[in-house]
Protein backbone atom coordinates (compact mmCIF):
# COMPACT_ATOMS: atom_id res chain seq x y z
CA UNK A 1 0.00 0.00 0.00
CA UNK A 2 1.38 3.13 -1.17
CA UNK A 3 0.15 6.69 0.19
CA UNK A 4 1.29 10.28 -0.80
CA UNK A 5 2.15 12.19 2.47
CA UNK A 6 2.03 16.12 2.29
CA UNK A 7 2.39 16.10 6.23
CA UNK A 8 5.35 14.84 8.27
CA UNK A 9 2.92 14.47 11.15
CA UNK A 10 1.62 11.20 11.37
CA UNK A 11 -0.93 9.93 14.55
CA UNK A 12 0.07 6.80 15.84
CA UNK A 13 -3.18 5.26 17.46
CA UNK A 14 -4.08 2.29 19.98
CA UNK A 15 -7.43 1.61 21.56
CA UNK A 16 -6.85 4.32 23.96
CA UNK A 17 -7.77 6.63 21.37
CA UNK A 18 -11.38 5.22 20.87
CA UNK A 19 -11.79 5.20 24.46
CA UNK A 20 -10.97 8.89 24.66
CA UNK A 21 -13.64 9.24 22.42
CA UNK A 22 -16.21 6.96 24.33
CA UNK A 23 -16.25 4.25 22.58
CA UNK A 24 -16.88 0.55 24.08
CA UNK A 25 -13.59 -1.13 21.97
CA UNK A 26 -12.72 -2.62 25.13
CA UNK A 27 -12.28 -6.40 25.17
CA UNK A 28 -14.12 -6.61 28.68
CA UNK A 29 -17.10 -4.67 26.92
CA UNK A 30 -17.27 -7.11 24.13
CA UNK A 31 -16.96 -9.83 26.74
CA UNK A 32 -19.77 -8.00 28.93
CA UNK A 33 -22.41 -7.62 26.06
CA UNK A 34 -21.52 -11.70 25.00
CA UNK A 35 -22.18 -12.40 29.21
CA UNK A 36 -25.34 -10.26 28.38
CA UNK A 37 -26.51 -12.34 25.71
CA UNK A 38 -25.87 -15.87 27.26
CA UNK A 39 -27.72 -15.17 29.82
CA UNK A 40 -30.80 -13.36 28.13
CA UNK A 41 -30.70 -16.83 26.13
CA UNK A 42 -30.33 -18.93 29.88
CA UNK A 43 -33.14 -17.32 30.90
CA UNK A 44 -35.46 -17.73 27.75
CA UNK A 45 -34.17 -21.77 28.13
CA UNK A 46 -35.19 -21.68 31.35
CA UNK A 47 -38.76 -19.86 30.67
CA UNK A 48 -39.35 -22.66 28.06
CA UNK A 49 -42.12 -24.24 29.90
CA UNK A 50 -43.77 -20.66 29.30
CA UNK A 51 -43.37 -21.09 25.75
CA UNK A 52 -40.12 -18.92 25.44
CA UNK A 53 -37.81 -20.49 23.18
CA UNK A 54 -34.36 -20.25 23.67
CA UNK A 55 -31.38 -20.24 21.24
CA UNK A 56 -31.00 -24.09 20.66
CA UNK A 57 -34.30 -23.43 18.98
CA UNK A 58 -33.71 -20.74 16.72
CA UNK A 59 -33.59 -22.60 13.55
CA UNK A 60 -37.38 -24.09 14.63
CA UNK A 61 -38.96 -20.98 15.51
CA UNK A 62 -37.46 -17.46 14.60
CA UNK A 63 -40.38 -15.26 14.69
CA UNK A 64 -41.47 -16.39 18.28
CA UNK A 65 -37.44 -16.06 19.59
CA UNK A 66 -38.08 -12.55 18.18
CA UNK A 67 -40.71 -11.22 19.35
CA UNK A 68 -40.29 -13.08 22.85
CA UNK A 69 -36.07 -13.31 23.71
CA UNK A 70 -34.61 -10.74 21.07
CA UNK A 71 -37.04 -7.73 21.33
CA UNK A 72 -35.23 -5.89 23.90
CA UNK A 73 -32.31 -5.34 22.15
CA UNK A 74 -34.54 -4.62 18.56
CA UNK A 75 -36.23 -2.24 20.66
CA UNK A 76 -32.74 0.10 21.46
CA UNK A 77 -31.96 -0.15 17.53
CA UNK A 78 -29.28 -3.43 17.15
CA UNK A 79 -29.95 -5.03 13.79
CA UNK A 80 -32.08 -8.44 14.31
CA UNK A 81 -30.08 -10.38 11.54
CA UNK A 82 -26.39 -9.09 13.62
CA UNK A 83 -28.32 -9.93 17.13
CA UNK A 84 -29.08 -13.71 15.80
CA UNK A 85 -25.60 -14.31 14.55
CA UNK A 86 -23.59 -12.99 17.40
CA UNK A 87 -25.92 -14.54 19.41
CA UNK A 88 -25.23 -18.02 18.21
CA UNK A 89 -21.27 -17.35 18.76
CA UNK A 90 -22.05 -17.13 22.90
CA UNK A 91 -20.91 -21.10 22.25
CA UNK A 92 -17.89 -19.99 20.96
CA UNK A 93 -15.26 -22.06 23.01
CA UNK A 94 -12.75 -18.71 22.50
CA UNK A 95 -15.79 -16.72 24.01
CA UNK A 96 -16.83 -19.55 26.30
CA UNK A 97 -13.84 -19.19 27.66
CA UNK A 98 -12.98 -15.33 27.97
CA UNK A 99 -16.15 -14.97 29.74
CA UNK A 100 -15.30 -18.13 32.15
CA UNK A 101 -11.90 -15.92 32.63
CA UNK A 102 -13.89 -12.41 32.99
CA UNK A 103 -15.83 -13.97 35.62
CA UNK A 104 -12.93 -15.07 37.83
CA UNK A 105 -10.32 -12.21 37.03
CA UNK A 106 -12.73 -9.14 36.98
CA UNK A 107 -11.82 -5.82 35.68
CA UNK A 108 -8.84 -6.89 33.48
CA UNK A 109 -8.85 -9.16 30.27
CA UNK A 110 -6.11 -9.67 27.24
CA UNK A 111 -7.00 -11.72 24.37
CA UNK A 112 -3.76 -11.73 22.91
CA UNK A 113 -2.17 -12.98 26.00
CA UNK A 114 -5.20 -15.37 26.72
CA UNK A 115 -5.00 -16.45 23.42
CA UNK A 116 -1.33 -17.86 23.74
CA UNK A 117 -2.78 -19.63 27.01
CA UNK A 118 -5.06 -21.02 25.55
CA UNK A 119 -2.52 -22.75 22.49
CA UNK A 120 -0.16 -22.99 25.51
CA UNK A 121 -2.41 -25.18 27.81
CA UNK A 122 -3.93 -27.46 25.43
CA UNK A 123 -0.79 -28.46 24.40
CA UNK A 124 0.25 -29.32 27.78
CA UNK A 125 -2.95 -31.27 28.63
CA UNK A 126 -2.95 -33.57 25.63
CA UNK A 127 0.65 -34.33 26.21
CA UNK A 128 -0.21 -35.32 29.95
CA UNK A 129 -3.04 -37.11 28.55
CA UNK A 130 -0.63 -39.07 25.78
CA UNK A 131 1.83 -39.67 28.73
CA UNK A 132 -0.96 -41.11 31.04
CA UNK A 133 -2.18 -43.27 27.97
CA UNK A 134 1.63 -44.06 27.00
CA UNK A 135 2.40 -46.29 31.20
CA UNK A 136 -0.56 -47.90 30.31
CA UNK A 137 -2.51 -46.59 33.18
CA UNK A 138 -6.26 -47.31 32.38
CA UNK A 139 -8.18 -45.59 34.96
CA UNK A 140 -7.40 -42.23 33.19
CA UNK A 141 -7.15 -43.78 29.52
CA UNK A 142 -6.59 -40.57 27.33
CA UNK A 143 -7.53 -38.47 30.40
CA UNK A 144 -5.84 -36.52 33.80
CA UNK A 145 -7.10 -35.18 36.62
CA UNK A 146 -6.79 -31.13 36.19
CA UNK A 147 -6.18 -28.21 38.48
CA UNK A 148 -8.16 -24.99 38.42
CA UNK A 149 -6.54 -23.78 35.08
CA UNK A 150 -6.82 -26.62 33.34
CA UNK A 151 -10.87 -27.42 34.02
CA UNK A 152 -11.56 -23.70 32.92
CA UNK A 153 -10.03 -24.80 30.13
CA UNK A 154 -11.82 -28.23 29.28
CA UNK A 155 -15.02 -26.38 30.53
CA UNK A 156 -14.81 -24.27 27.98
CA UNK A 157 -13.06 -25.73 24.90
CA UNK A 158 -15.94 -28.19 24.93
CA UNK A 159 -15.41 -29.22 21.37
CA UNK A 160 -12.21 -30.86 22.14
CA UNK A 161 -12.40 -31.51 25.94
CA UNK A 162 -15.03 -33.67 28.35
CA UNK A 163 -15.09 -32.83 31.93
CA UNK A 164 -16.20 -35.94 34.23
CA UNK A 165 -17.75 -34.75 37.89
CA UNK A 166 -14.11 -35.89 39.28
CA UNK A 167 -12.93 -32.81 37.29
CA UNK A 168 -11.26 -35.68 34.75
CA UNK A 169 -10.65 -34.61 31.69
CA UNK A 170 -10.46 -36.55 28.23
CA UNK A 171 -9.90 -35.85 25.27
CA UNK A 172 -12.79 -36.57 22.88
CA UNK A 173 -13.12 -39.81 22.00
CA UNK A 174 -12.90 -39.18 17.98
CA UNK A 175 -10.01 -37.03 18.49
CA UNK A 176 -7.80 -40.00 19.40
CA UNK A 177 -7.26 -43.43 18.99
CA UNK A 178 -5.12 -46.43 20.68
CA UNK A 179 -3.14 -46.18 17.62
CA UNK A 180 -1.67 -43.43 17.42
CA UNK A 181 -3.09 -41.57 20.77
CA UNK A 182 -4.16 -38.06 19.82
CA UNK A 183 -4.69 -36.41 16.30
CA UNK A 184 -3.25 -33.01 16.89
CA UNK A 185 -4.23 -32.15 13.51
CA UNK A 186 -7.85 -32.62 13.96
CA UNK A 187 -7.83 -30.85 17.56
CA UNK A 188 -5.86 -27.34 15.34
CA UNK A 189 -8.47 -27.74 12.68
CA UNK A 190 -11.72 -26.90 15.50
CA UNK A 191 -8.85 -24.60 17.16
CA UNK A 192 -8.93 -22.51 13.79
CA UNK A 193 -12.61 -22.76 12.92
CA UNK A 194 -13.80 -21.35 16.63
CA UNK A 195 -10.59 -18.76 16.40
CA UNK A 196 -12.53 -17.51 13.22
CA UNK A 197 -15.67 -17.14 14.31
CA UNK A 198 -14.34 -15.31 17.19
CA UNK A 199 -12.77 -12.42 14.87
CA UNK A 200 -16.01 -12.51 13.04
CA UNK A 201 -18.00 -12.26 16.22
CA UNK A 202 -15.78 -9.17 17.36
CA UNK A 203 -15.73 -7.84 13.93
CA UNK A 204 -19.71 -7.60 13.89
CA UNK A 205 -19.87 -6.52 18.21
CA UNK A 206 -17.18 -3.12 16.83
CA UNK A 207 -19.07 -3.14 13.69
CA UNK A 208 -23.03 -2.99 13.90
CA UNK A 209 -23.37 -3.58 18.14
CA UNK A 210 -21.11 -1.28 19.90
CA UNK A 211 -22.83 2.30 18.42
CA UNK A 212 -25.70 1.54 19.70
CA UNK A 213 -23.88 0.03 22.86
CA UNK A 214 -22.27 3.36 23.94
CA UNK A 215 -23.94 5.53 26.52
CA UNK A 216 -22.34 8.46 25.17
CA UNK A 217 -23.62 8.76 21.18
CA UNK A 218 -22.65 12.46 20.20
CA UNK A 219 -19.42 12.44 18.04
CA UNK A 220 -16.76 15.27 19.38
CA UNK A 221 -13.30 15.99 18.59
CA UNK A 222 -10.33 17.38 20.93
CA UNK A 223 -8.60 20.41 20.00
CA UNK A 224 -5.36 19.17 21.07
CA UNK A 225 -5.61 16.56 18.55
CA UNK A 226 -7.22 19.05 16.08
CA UNK A 227 -3.62 21.17 16.74
CA UNK A 228 -1.76 18.10 15.79
CA UNK A 229 -2.66 18.97 11.91
CA UNK A 230 -1.85 15.28 11.07
CA UNK A 231 -2.39 14.54 7.54
CA UNK A 232 -2.29 10.80 8.08
CA UNK A 233 -2.71 7.74 10.63
CA UNK A 234 -1.05 4.20 11.35
CA UNK A 235 -3.69 3.06 13.82
CA UNK A 236 -3.41 -0.30 16.02
CA UNK A 237 -7.41 0.00 15.88
CA UNK A 238 -10.20 -1.73 13.99
CA UNK A 239 -12.12 1.70 14.05
CA UNK A 240 -12.07 5.09 11.81
CA UNK A 241 -12.48 7.30 14.64
CA UNK A 242 -9.81 9.13 12.90
CA UNK A 243 -12.18 10.46 10.57
CA UNK A 244 -13.45 13.02 12.36
CA UNK A 245 -9.97 14.80 12.10
CA UNK A 246 -10.56 15.30 8.48
CA UNK A 247 -8.15 11.94 7.53
CA UNK A 248 -9.72 9.89 5.03
CA UNK A 249 -9.19 6.29 5.20
CA UNK A 250 -7.09 6.52 2.01
CA UNK A 251 -4.21 8.44 4.53
CA UNK A 252 -4.78 5.86 6.81
CA UNK A 253 -2.71 2.79 7.49
CA UNK A 254 -4.82 -0.21 9.76
CA UNK A 255 -1.62 -2.43 10.99
CA UNK A 256 -4.32 -4.83 12.42
CA UNK A 257 -7.17 -4.65 9.89
CA UNK A 258 -10.10 -2.59 9.48
CA UNK A 259 -13.51 -3.16 10.22
CA UNK A 260 -14.45 -1.49 6.59
CA UNK A 261 -12.08 -4.54 5.10
CA UNK A 262 -13.29 -7.10 7.53
CA UNK A 263 -9.75 -8.18 7.85
CA UNK A 264 -9.52 -7.64 11.64
CA UNK A 265 -5.93 -9.58 12.67
CA UNK A 266 -6.38 -11.25 16.61
CA UNK A 267 -3.63 -13.27 17.65
CA UNK A 268 -0.24 -13.17 19.77
CA UNK A 269 3.38 -12.15 19.25
CA UNK A 270 6.09 -14.65 19.51
CA UNK A 271 9.83 -14.74 18.52
CA UNK A 272 10.08 -18.18 18.30
CA UNK A 273 10.24 -18.30 14.27
CA UNK A 274 10.53 -22.08 14.19
CA UNK A 275 7.34 -23.19 16.75
CA UNK A 276 4.78 -23.15 13.55
CA UNK A 277 2.26 -25.78 15.07
CA UNK A 278 -0.18 -23.27 15.96
CA UNK A 279 1.12 -20.45 13.88
CA UNK A 280 -2.11 -19.60 12.76
CA UNK A 281 -2.95 -17.90 16.24
CA UNK A 282 0.51 -15.89 15.67
CA UNK A 283 -0.27 -11.58 14.65
CA UNK A 284 2.37 -12.48 11.45
CA UNK A 285 0.62 -15.14 9.66
CA UNK A 286 -2.73 -13.54 10.54
CA UNK A 287 -1.51 -10.40 8.95
CA UNK A 288 -0.39 -12.89 6.14
CA UNK A 289 -3.73 -14.35 5.78
CA UNK A 290 -5.45 -11.20 5.93
CA UNK A 291 -3.51 -9.18 3.61
CA UNK A 292 -2.94 -6.22 5.98
CA UNK A 293 -0.71 -3.95 4.70
CA UNK A 294 3.16 -3.32 5.87
CA UNK A 295 5.15 -0.62 7.44
CA UNK A 296 7.61 1.25 4.78
CA UNK A 297 9.95 3.84 5.92
CA UNK A 298 8.97 5.30 2.26
CA UNK A 299 5.02 5.58 2.70
CA UNK A 300 5.86 8.16 5.66
CA UNK A 301 8.88 10.24 4.65
CA UNK A 302 8.80 13.82 2.65
CA UNK A 303 11.41 13.39 -0.24
CA UNK A 304 13.62 15.91 -0.15
CA UNK A 305 14.14 17.92 -3.43
CA UNK A 306 17.10 19.75 -4.36
CA UNK A 307 17.15 22.97 -6.43
CA UNK A 308 14.88 23.08 -9.71
CA UNK A 309 12.43 20.41 -8.07
CA UNK A 310 15.44 17.65 -8.66
CA UNK A 311 14.97 14.75 -6.44
CA UNK A 312 18.08 14.26 -3.86
CA UNK A 313 16.65 10.83 -3.03
CA UNK A 314 17.00 11.93 0.60
CA UNK A 315 14.01 11.84 3.17
CA UNK A 316 12.64 13.91 5.65
CA UNK A 317 11.48 11.52 8.73
CA UNK A 318 8.10 12.37 10.28
CA UNK A 319 7.35 13.03 13.29
CA UNK A 320 5.24 10.43 15.00
CA UNK A 321 2.83 11.59 17.89
CA UNK A 322 1.58 8.49 19.73
CA UNK A 323 -1.75 8.68 20.80
CA UNK A 324 -3.85 6.07 22.81
CA UNK A 325 -1.34 3.19 22.58
CA UNK A 326 -0.13 1.01 25.63
CA UNK A 327 3.60 0.91 23.60
CA UNK A 328 3.24 -2.83 24.92
CA UNK A 329 5.64 -5.65 24.08
CA UNK A 330 2.60 -7.44 21.89
CA UNK A 331 3.35 -4.79 18.97
CA UNK A 332 7.28 -4.43 19.50
CA UNK A 333 8.67 -4.96 16.00
CA UNK A 334 6.31 -2.35 14.80
CA UNK A 335 6.58 0.05 17.46
CA UNK A 336 10.68 -0.22 17.22
CA UNK A 337 10.36 0.00 13.51
CA UNK A 338 8.11 3.20 13.79
CA UNK A 339 10.18 4.69 16.55
CA UNK A 340 13.67 3.96 13.87
CA UNK A 341 12.29 6.03 11.19
CA UNK A 342 10.76 8.94 13.27
CA UNK A 343 12.57 12.27 13.31
CA UNK A 344 10.71 13.48 16.80
CA UNK A 345 8.41 11.12 18.50
CA UNK A 346 5.74 12.81 20.56
CA UNK A 347 4.05 9.95 23.13
CA UNK A 348 0.62 11.33 24.83
CA UNK A 349 0.09 10.73 28.78
CA UNK A 350 -2.99 10.86 31.05
CA UNK A 351 -1.88 11.18 33.68
CA UNK A 352 1.70 10.73 36.12
CA UNK A 353 1.28 7.09 36.46
CA UNK A 354 0.38 6.85 32.65
CA UNK A 355 3.64 8.91 32.37
CA UNK A 356 5.46 6.63 34.06
CA UNK A 357 4.15 3.18 32.46
CA UNK A 358 5.22 4.91 29.30
CA UNK A 359 8.63 5.79 30.14
CA UNK A 360 8.75 2.14 31.01
CA UNK A 361 7.48 0.84 27.85
CA UNK A 362 10.19 3.25 25.97
CA UNK A 363 13.12 1.84 27.93
CA UNK A 364 11.49 -1.65 27.31
CA UNK A 365 11.43 -1.35 23.66
CA UNK A 366 14.78 0.64 22.99
CA UNK A 367 17.41 -0.38 25.85
CA UNK A 368 18.01 1.89 29.26
CA UNK A 369 20.93 4.04 27.05
CA UNK A 370 19.54 4.84 24.05
CA UNK A 371 15.95 5.42 25.66
CA UNK A 372 17.79 8.01 27.84
CA UNK A 373 19.78 9.62 24.95
CA UNK A 374 16.19 9.66 23.01
CA UNK A 375 14.77 11.30 26.35
CA UNK A 376 17.91 13.82 26.58
CA UNK A 377 18.12 15.24 23.30
CA UNK A 378 14.23 15.35 23.62
CA UNK A 379 13.84 13.52 20.23
CA UNK A 380 11.42 11.44 22.51
CA UNK A 381 9.27 13.54 24.01
CA UNK A 382 5.93 12.69 26.48
CA UNK A 383 3.07 15.38 26.37
CA UNK A 384 -0.12 15.46 28.82
CA UNK A 385 -3.49 14.80 26.99
CA UNK A 386 -5.29 18.31 27.91
CA UNK A 387 -8.56 17.79 29.73
CA UNK A 388 -12.11 19.26 27.78
CA UNK A 389 -13.70 21.91 29.13
CA UNK A 390 -16.75 19.71 29.98
CA UNK A 391 -14.29 16.71 32.03
CA UNK A 392 -12.45 19.88 34.40
CA UNK A 393 -16.19 20.76 34.84
CA UNK A 394 -16.80 16.53 35.77
CA UNK A 395 -13.88 16.72 37.89
CA UNK A 396 -14.34 19.83 39.83
CA UNK A 397 -17.58 18.68 40.60
CA UNK A 398 -16.18 15.58 42.15
CA UNK A 399 -13.20 17.18 44.01
CA UNK A 400 -16.31 19.28 45.82
CA UNK A 401 -18.41 16.35 46.08
CA UNK A 402 -17.79 15.77 49.95
CA UNK A 403 -18.09 19.28 50.70
CA UNK A 404 -21.65 19.28 48.63
CA UNK A 405 -22.48 15.99 50.64
CA UNK A 406 -21.89 17.88 54.03
CA UNK A 407 -23.53 21.01 53.28
CA UNK A 408 -26.89 19.45 52.35
CA UNK A 409 -26.84 17.31 55.53
CA UNK A 410 -26.42 21.11 57.27
CA UNK A 411 -28.91 22.20 55.58
CA UNK A 412 -31.15 19.38 56.43
CA UNK A 413 -30.05 19.62 60.19
CA UNK A 414 -31.30 23.24 59.92
CA UNK A 415 -34.78 22.54 58.42
CA UNK A 416 -35.25 19.99 61.26
CA UNK A 417 -34.35 22.65 64.09
CA UNK A 418 -36.69 25.64 61.84
CA UNK A 419 -39.47 22.65 62.19
CA UNK A 420 -38.87 21.93 66.27
CA UNK A 421 -38.98 25.51 66.71
CA UNK A 422 -42.11 26.41 64.73
CA UNK A 423 -43.76 23.27 66.61
CA UNK A 424 -42.49 24.99 69.94
CA UNK A 425 -44.18 27.84 69.13
CA UNK A 426 -47.28 26.42 67.93
CA UNK A 427 -47.27 24.49 71.43
CA UNK A 428 -46.76 28.24 73.27
CA UNK A 429 -49.94 29.47 71.53
CA UNK A 430 -51.74 26.90 72.72
CA UNK A 431 -50.67 26.15 75.80
CA UNK A 432 -51.21 30.33 76.25
CA UNK A 433 -55.01 30.20 75.73
CA UNK A 434 -55.63 27.27 78.09
CA UNK A 435 -57.73 28.08 80.87
CA UNK A 436 -56.14 28.30 84.25
CA UNK A 437 -57.73 25.58 85.91
CA UNK A 438 -57.11 23.02 82.43
CA UNK A 439 -54.98 20.67 84.50
CA UNK A 440 -56.78 20.10 87.91
CA UNK A 441 -59.25 18.83 85.96
CA UNK A 442 -57.00 15.59 84.50
CA UNK A 443 -55.70 12.56 85.98
CA UNK A 444 -52.12 12.56 85.96
CA UNK A 445 -51.92 16.66 86.00
CA UNK A 446 -48.16 17.05 87.82
CA UNK A 447 -46.82 15.27 85.34
CA UNK A 448 -48.20 16.32 82.29
CA UNK A 449 -47.44 19.87 83.98
CA UNK A 450 -44.13 18.92 84.39
CA UNK A 451 -43.35 17.92 81.13
CA UNK A 452 -44.73 21.26 79.47
CA UNK A 453 -43.43 23.37 81.97
CA UNK A 454 -39.82 21.89 80.63
CA UNK A 455 -40.48 22.10 77.13
CA UNK A 456 -42.28 25.68 76.69
CA UNK A 457 -41.41 28.79 78.15
CA UNK A 458 -44.62 30.74 79.84
CA UNK A 459 -43.61 34.50 79.17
Amino acid sequence: MSIDIPSKNILVLGNGFDLHHNLKTKYSDYIEFMTQLKKRNEMCANSNKNGVMSLDDLKEDKSKLRSQCLQTYIDKGFSEKTIIKVWTMTNNNFVQYFMSYDAEVKGWIDFEVLIKNITTDIEKVMNRIDDMNAKGEDKHKYGIIGNVREILLARSFSKIFEIDEGNGIYIKKELANDLVGINRKAVIKILCKEFDDLCDSLWLYLKDIEPHYREIKPEFTYQQIENIGADAVITFNYTDTYKRYGISSENAIHVHGSLEENNIVLGFDDDDEKELQYVYFKKYMQCILKRTPILDQYNFSVEVLGEGGINTYDYENPIMHFFGHSLDATDREKLIYLFNIASRIKIYYYDEDDHEEKIEKVIELLGKQNALIGMHDKRIDFIQIEKTEKEMIDEKRERERPFINMFNIYEEMNREKEEDQKKKEEMENIFKQLPKDFFHVLEDSVEKWAILSNFVIVS
